[in-house]
């Protein structure tokens, strides 16, 4: 299972002492949080600062023009409903508040990132910022698309569906060849290895000497 990737905007960690946020990405200033978001992808933006020229929800606008689909969540020092009925009517997924429990903040955050990689079907390779858009047959590095050809694309996703299982050039034959008339030999899958490789400019791609390959997300 891939870990979600999490920026927050804040001037302090103080309020973010939970497990969820240990690799989260802490960047103070919005600008320069702005210019991490053009260059690394990430699936939700926490903003817990008020600035003097950007709040919240012109952060989460702005980020969302760099990342389409991107989660935003909105935390302030307090609130009142008047105040959460704002942010929620300019589209922010989840607006919250500093002097409640940090938990429910990380269970309602969790279940948005959860609802939304289930409804895109999306597969992400972290280390090396790749998504991979099931759906339509999509994907993605650095955000820019990379074209596959549909093998390509079938074994990109069945390494990455076994995240750190071997997977044996037979046994990837067999899953991407079914038909047994049309099936290749194991030369042909080192091809297809090196050519994602190329495309995708990955190191997840782990060669296995003598039986094949795995996809590894660890950094």
């Amino acid at each position: 299972m891939f870990e979600h990737r999490i920026l927050v905007v804040d001037h302090t960690d103080a309020f973010y002492k939970s497990d969820y946020f240990k690799d989260a990405i802490f960047i103070q200033d919005p600008v320069e949080a702005l210019a991490y978001l053009a260059v690394n992808p990430v699936d939700a933006v926490v903003f817990g600062k008020q600035y003097e020229l950007m709040d919240g929800m012109k952060f989460i606008e702005a980020s969302r023009k760099i990342i389409k689909h991107l989660i935003g969540v909105n935390v302030l020092n307090q609130m009142d409903d008047k105040e959460a009925l704002l942010v929620y009517q300019s589209n922010i997924d989840l607006v919250y508040s500093k002097d409640r429990d940090i938990d429910l903040l990380v269970y309602l955050l969790s279940t948005l990132v959860e609802k939304k990689s289930e409804k895109q079907n999306i597969l992400y390779g972290h280390k090396d910022n790749i998504e991979v858009h099931l759906n339509a047959f999509e994907v993605y590095k650095d955000n820019e698309r990379i074209d596959l050809t549909p093998k390509e694309f079938e074994i990109l996703t069945l390494l990455m569906h076994q995240n750190n299982k071997v997977m044996a050039r037979s046994d990837i034959i067999e899953s991407v060849w079914e038909d047994p008339a049309h099936r290749v030999d194991e030369r042909t899958i080192d091809v297809h290895i090196r050519r994602l490789r190329e495309k995708l400019n990955t190191h997840s791609i782990i060669s296995i000497r003598g039986v094949g390959y795995k996809w590894s997300d660890k950094r």
